[in-house]
């Protein structure tokens, strides 16, 4: 595009608005990405939306890029969840102007899991895939296990999602949550959580 008067008020604004796109473009400090970020990034991230370092408008702009996308695999729904639900165990409740637009993110991510159950249930089974190890020995048998890489923050956001299960996802639940309960017991990082019988 070219401007024959640099002084006017079209090229301004023109300007302005391209050294924004410049900036917000290379603005890696305030810009996460909820697949491939480590989850120490997320906590960082995290911490600067709790300092302030990250304002409401940059939080409203990530997660509606979540939203813009028209299609995820379930695999990356279910990763994005989790790290998502990192961030909210770190950002104070109170923080609305975070809390909000993450978890309609997290309802819109909840959509592209095929599980039978709700957004809510689709949201607790994302974290209980990726805190706990499924697998099957020669017979068919199933065995539980926390992952290596378990983090006690999601653990207890796990504890929580199910907890607060309707009752048609309680029936579809009732195996995860008593394996989920299983497994506190025989760990003793998280043995107070146990308390199903």
């Amino acid at each position: 595009m070219e401007f024959k008067d640099k002084d006017s008020e079209e090229y301004k604004k023109y300007f302005k608005e391209y050294i924004n796109k410049i900036f917000n473009q290379y603005d890696d400090d305030q810009r996460i990405d909820f697949l491939k970020s480590s989850e120490e990034d997320i906590i960082d991230f995290a911490e600067k939306v709790n300092s302030g370092e990250i304002d409401d408008e940059k939080i409203d702009e990530i997660f509606n890029e979540i939203k813009e996308k028209e299609y995820y695999t379930a695999k990356e729904a279910v990763y994005m969840i989790k790290n998502i639900e990192l961030t909210m165990y770190y950002i104070r409740f109170e923080r609305t102007d975070y809390q909000t637009p993450s978890s309609e993110a997290q309802l819109y991510l909840a959509k592209f899991i095929n599980s039978g159950g709700s957004l809510n249930y689709n949201l607790m089974l994302s974290l209980f895939l990726t805190q706990i190890q499924i697998s099957k020995d020669e017979n068919g048998k199933i065995y539980y296990s926390f992952h290596k890489n378990v983090r006690t923050e999601l653990i207890e956001m796990l504890f929580g999602r199910l907890e607060s299960l309707v009752k048609e996802d309680e029936l579809l639940a009732a195996d995860w949550k008593n394996e989920f309960n299983n497994l506190l017991k025989t760990d003793k990082r998280f043995r107070p959580l146990a308390k199903w019988k």
